[in-house]
């Protein structure tokens, strides 16, 4: 290991004059460089572990297409005077050593070029930056190994390279700032996991892709970014401050990645998050207070598996959709805003996938006079988690209502509030427990729920001009809470498919236009006072306490039973094939001055002890209950009080006693209906 110490009189680095005759500086040896060294140049290929140019005051030139490379065990360079180079002349620290020292002392160096390089990707050079305004024009990392750059911030002014093959990092303790009009170019595959800051005044040129890890991204105010149409594509947590730029593409590859913002995020084309496997996440959150995310094209969250989770954020992040494009994938706690001029406005699901997932939290709000639609019939929106809100329908301020194709649900609970009136010209399918809240819910196609419970303030209506199922599933009867309308155009259908539960106090299930096919269902109503106006049921079933207020006549095709006691109410009666009740001491209440007809049969029994108590609601006027001629009838232990049955066959209350008494009815007897009898004529 030689030291030498260049002449005064300078020269060629491989010449042995220029160091005093003794030889020139190879692999091992020390360059010195000091205050009374001449110019030097480099015009072959040279290495040497140190180069010391403290006191330096003339000029070390490195030709066009050379390269002087400082490495091994303890390498360090100490620059003084001024280091020129060719166009492609470099200074490297290329090669097995494992730390490297620079002492800038001002200096700028015009081509650095940095790595460790001997076949394995493990390996890390670190590089430890010292002096002041330490400066590299063009910057070079050309290795297969790491390097961890550390000490003062090191500026770059024209160029960061990366020709690195493999998947090596720049890694970091320091930042990289870079100042002037600086061109970057990678690799595919390179990463950098080192903080970077383009200052004031300041243009980055994107040439490849900018592949980033675990780093903060600033761009200062006044700062530029030619992106290129290339993407930038971090991993792990990266923190941006990029407010002041627009970039490209933003796409999240890789599982756990978080984009933490401290200012607004602004996307030329797309945000897309690529999810492969089960938990996978990517989270786009903000800190120190509200944070936009300003999307001139599309929001994607690809996700190719189902339990794959895609975009996660959080509710200081606004996602706002500002140009023409795609929404679709998978979307948890993320908050959406369609604001758009352009007339095209935004399309839900596309070709490839049509799904637009929407899980607990998020909310997707169609702002002002923008303009969205579904990709077409097929398009799937899925809600999962308490709650998802939508506010969709902007036909009011003059925008375009989302028509939505189709709706199910994910996940075992979930809610879904509707901020405004939404459509569903599609399917509707909700499993489980669900809940739907806030404004008017239209559905055009069939309505599932199989064996599942549904509740919410918002009202159902079952609209359209076509024809479709109400489906509530064969294995258990569904439950249903909401106001449910059937509102059919045209003459359409409604086929009530299965057996249900419906009702709750104040809710009301009625029919306003269409036709209903109740097949050979059942509809229970639990124990609530509930409105019912013109419906047609197979068979009803009335659970014992509820009121059942009717302003326009329900028609049962099968059986009205009541399990209990009963009040009908309003202005409009039922008009039932049968009317059944067996439970003991039930009270049946009939709205005064009102029809009840009943045209199969009449089963209303009990016992001595327990009668059954059928009444008008008035304690002055009747109620009206006929019995068709042709019915037949099972009444006894019945106290029948203000019941005109006088337009139909008469009643005859079997086993009346002085417990059992008939007060004020009209066509009532008590006793047992008469035999049949024949008439036999003799001529």
């Amino acid at each position: 290991m030689a030291t030498y110490t260049a002449v005064a009189g300078g020269g060629n680095w491989n010449s042995a004059a220029t160091w005093g005759g003794a030889g020139f500086p190879i692999a091992g040896d020390t360059a010195i460089l000091n205050a009374t060294s001449g110019q030097v140049t480099v015009t072959a290929n040279a290495t040497c572990l140190i180069l010391n140019c403290t006191g330096y005051a003339n000029t070390l030139t490195i030709n066009n297409g050379i390269t002087l490379t400082v490495n091994g065990v303890g390498a360090t360079i100490s620059l003084g005077g001024t280091i020129a180079s060719g166009t492609t002349g470099v200074l490297s620290t290329v090669g097995t050593n494992t730390a490297v020292t620079i002492n800038f002392n001002g200096i700028t160096i015009p081509r650095l070029t940095v790595g460790y390089n001997n076949g394995v990707t493990t390996p890390v050079q670190t590089m430890t930056i010292n002096g002041t305004n330490p400066t590299v024009q063009n910057f070079t990392f050309g290795s297969i190994g790491r390097v961890v750059l550390s000490g003062t911030e090191l500026t770059i002014t024209s160029s960061f390279t990366s020709n690195a093959t493999g998947v090596p990092h720049l890694l970091s303790g320091t930042t990289l700032r870079f100042s002037g009009t600086v061109s970057y170019q990678a690799n595919a595959g390179q990463r950098l996991a080192i903080n970077m800051t383009v200052t004031t005044g300041s243009t980055l040129i994107l040439n490849s892709n900018f592949l980033t890890e675990s780093s903060v991204i600033t761009f200062q105010t006044g700062s530029f970014l030619t992106h290129n149409n290339f993407t930038l594509t971090p991993r792990g947590t990266i923190t941006l401050d990029t407010s002041p730029i627009e970039w490209y593409d933003i796409t999240l590859v890789v599982d756990q990645t978080t984009l933490n913002l401290t200012s607004d995020l602004n996307i030329t084309n797309k945000v897309e998050v690529n999810a492969s496997v089960f938990g996978t996440i990517f989270r786009i959150q903000s800190s120190g207070g509200t944070r936009n995310v300003n999307i001139k094209g599309s929001l994607i969250s690809i996700a190719s598996t189902v339990t794959a989770d895609g975009l996660i954020s959080n509710s200081t992040t606004n996602f706002n959709l500002i140009g023409t494009g795609t929404l679709r994938g998978r979307f948890n706690n993320v908050l959406i805003n369609i604001n758009t001029t352009n007339p095209l406005g935004y399309t839900i699901g596309d070709n490839t996938l049509n799904n637009l997932l929407l899980f607990t939290n998020s909310v997707l709000t169609l702002v002002g006079t923008s303009v969205a639609q579904v990709f077409n019939s097929s398009s799937l929106l899925r809600i999962g988690g308490n709650p998802v809100t939508l506010d969709t329908n902007r036909t009011s301020t003059g925008g375009s209502q989302i028509f939505w194709a189709n709706v199910d649900q994910f996940i075992v609970t979930s809610v879904l509030v509707l901020n405004t009136e939404t459509t569903f010209r599609g399917n509707a399918t909700f499993n489980n427990t669900f809940t739907l809240n806030g404004s008017k819910c239209l559905i055009e196609g069939s309505f599932s729920a199989p064996n599942s419970s549904i509740g919410g303030t918002s009202i159902i209506e079952l609209a359209g001009s076509n024809n479709s199922n109400w489906n509530s599933g064969t294995t258990t009867t569904a439950t249903y809470q909401n106001n449910i309308t059937v509102n059919k155009s045209g003459g359409a259908t409604v086929s009530i498919l299965n057996s249900l539960t419906w009702g709750l106090a104040g809710r009301t299930l009625q029919r306003t236009a269409g036709n209903i096919n109740p097949g050979s269902s059942t509809v229970t109503i639990p124990n609530a006072a509930v409105t019912i106006n013109n419906m047609v049921f197979n068979n009803l079933t009335i659970t014992a306490g509820p009121t059942i207020t009717q302003n326009s006549g329900n028609t049962v095709n099968g059986n009205l039973t009541c399990n209990g006691t009963t009040t009908f109410s309003g202005t409009a009666g039922f008009t039932t094939g049968g009317f059944i009740c067996t439970t003991a001491a039930s009270t049946l209440t009939l709205q005064s001055g009102v029809t009840y007809s009943v045209t199969s049969n009449l089963d209303l029994f009990a016992t001595l002890a327990s009668p059954i108590i059928l009444t008008s609601s008035s304690a002055a006027a009747n109620t009206k209950l006929t019995l068709s001629n042709n019915a037949t009838q099972r009444v006894y232990f019945v106290r029948a009080t203000r019941i005109d049955s006088g337009d139909g066959q008469t009643i005859w209350n079997s086993y009346s006693t002085l417990s059992t008494p008939l007060t004020n009815t009209i066509n009532w007897n008590p006793g047992v209906k008469p035999a049949p009898y024949n008439l036999i004529f003799i001529s």
